[in-house]
């Protein structure tokens, strides 16, 4: 491996050199797992699993020094779809002589640093093609992953190998590191004002606020689906967790949206101080807290879900705080009076729609 990495060194051009080590690496991995699949060699197929760590690694080290040149550029494509290629091949050619426990860390890392290679050369190729459209490729780190949960749902019956084989691996456990990045990418996604050039911003309709709100539906269709799977990780923990983080994501999206509308309508800087003294905002998130418990406690008493009202109650509790503490610490301006005014309209409203579920029969044992 040495004497080929100096030889690629000396004879390839500096652009090529990434995509001919990786065809380097993956054939000779390639190749030794098919002569040791031949000759029944078992300490060379114990020794072909290294490459999937390997691809791994070559993958995160590529995306963390190569600021510039993406994974399609300088046939790096090429390399690395035969890299991908190859650890297919190992895995495939390890099954009759290891465990599935140790072929799902395989499968896991594969898919893992697939997702991470997708969405880092739609990044790079929507930034060549945008220079200047920063929140189109940042979109990317969503949507795709996002996409991805529910692509894996659709084929789990139509593709045998791997994914009838490792079933529960693809469709379930491998896809919860992936579930939980997309909600921090969300939360992450909230911090950014979302210029969405080179379109006009229109509220909710930006490349930003549909990616995040594509991506929160997208994770909580994929956890509806497969909840119940039986050697689920997450099964132990109660039912109602994860709708409920998706759900305060949701909450913390709808008022950055709401942030982001101020920002570009009204001349406000997209900064926490700012936002923080802006009558409008201020008057827009009254409104919109005043709406989202609405919407939580008629829900709540339509379907009889008691700690569903509860959050409701809690959120419009929040509200109250907020408009003694902070609207009316600026009771001269008319956004604020007319905030308020909203506020207690939707305080009256909830009480006459949605009184509280009654307790159910669990909830009276000591």
């Amino acid at each position: 491996l040495g004497a080929g990495n100096h030889e690629i060194g000396l004879h390839i051009a500096p652009r090529f050199e990434t995509a001919a080590l990786l065809l380097f690496l993956s054939l000779s991995a390639g190749a030794l797992a098919q002569a040791a699949a031949r000759l029944d060699w078992l300490p060379a197929t114990r020794v072909t699993l290294l490459w999937l760590p390997a691809f791994a690694l070559l993958a995160l080290s590529q995306f963390h020094d190569s600021a510039a040149a993406g994974p399609l550029a300088g046939l790096r494509w090429l390399g690395w779809l035969c890299a991908a290629g190859t650890a297919c091949l190992v895995l495939r050619r390890a099954e009759p002589i290891h465990a599935d426990s140790v072929l799902g860390v395989g499968h896991a890392l594969l898919w893992w640093s697939g997702l991470l290679l997708v969405c880092w050369g739609l990044d790079w190729s929507i930034g060549i093609a945008m220079p200047h459209a920063g929140s189109w490729a940042f979109a990317v780190w969503g949507v795709v992953p996002a996409l991805m949960l529910v692509l894996i749902l659709r084929l789990e019956d139509r593709v045998k190998w791997p994914l009838q084989r490792f079933r529960t691996l693809y469709i379930a456990n491998a896809q919860l590191p992936v579930a939980g990045a997309v909600l921090v990418w969300v939360l992450g996604a909230c911090l950014r004002a979302g210029d969405p050039y080179p379109l006009d911003f229109l509220p909710l309709l930006n490349p930003l606020d549909l990616a995040q709100a594509t991506s929160l539906l997208l994770v909580l269709r994929w956890w509806l689906a497969v909840r119940d799977e039986p050697r689920l990780l997450l099964r132990p923990l109660p039912a109602f967790l994860v709708p409920a983080l998706v759900g305060s994501i949701t909450f913390l999206w709808l008022n950055a949206a709401t942030a982001r509308t101020v920002h570009f309508f009204a001349a406000v800087s997209y900064t926490p101080q700012a936002l923080r003294h802006s009558a409008v905002f201020q008057g827009s998130i009254s409104v919109l807290w005043g709406l989202s418990a609405l919407a939580l406690m008629v829900a709540a008493t339509r379907s009889a879900q008691r700690r569903l009202w509860l959050s409701g109650a809690a959120l419009l509790a929040l509200l109250v705080l907020k408009l003694f503490f902070i609207d009316l610490a600026g009771s001269g301006t008319v956004a604020r009076i007319v905030s308020f005014m909203a506020a207690g309209g939707l305080m009256v409203l909830i009480g006459y729609l949605s009184p509280a579920p009654p307790v159910a029969p669990a909830e009276h044992r000591p």
